[in-house]
């Protein structure tokens, strides 16, 4: 953001949460709303088990996939530094064995959800998360 008082660009530090799963169905309109229920009851039974169609499967002899509403994150990009052009950019990006990887330049580091959960800023020594990638859950 600019600020105009200093006369340069500045980087706001205030934390910002985010969930790991993110269900925007209380936000749709009735219309979306009764186009996800069924979708929505069959993910909320247990019918799948703990595993769900993700948009990456494919098989023709399933019928088409459906959204639920329910997105997941499987992607971040995180700034750390003290203003918007110094610092250092990483990108997280989950794993299908649930891990994360960390990229930072030609280095690679494994984490866990909670890790990903803390990377919400809040001091310019810290990960401020830029970017969220969601995928949409389909079943």
């Amino acid at each position: 953001m600019w600020d105009e008082m200093q006369n340069r660009l500045t980087k706001k530090f205030d934390k910002v949460s985010h969930p790991l799963q993110l269900d925007l169905y209380g936000h749709c309109s009735d219309e979306m709303k009764l186009k996800l229920q069924a979708a929505r009851e069959v993910a909320e039974s247990g019918a799948l088990g703990s595993s769900y169609m993700d948009i990456d499967q494919f098989d023709s002899t399933v019928p088409k996939k459906q959204l639920t509403g329910i997105y997941n994150l499987v992607a971040v990009v995180t700034h750390k530094g003290p203003t918007a052009n110094l610092g250092h950019y990483v990108a997280w990006v989950k794993q299908a064995n649930e891990t994360w990887i960390q990229f930072s330049d030609d280095m690679t580091s494994t984490h866990e959800d909670s890790e990903i959960l803390e990377l919400s800023g809040g001091a310019d020594d810290q990960h401020v998360a830029y970017i969220y990638l969601y995928k949409a859950q389909l079943i």
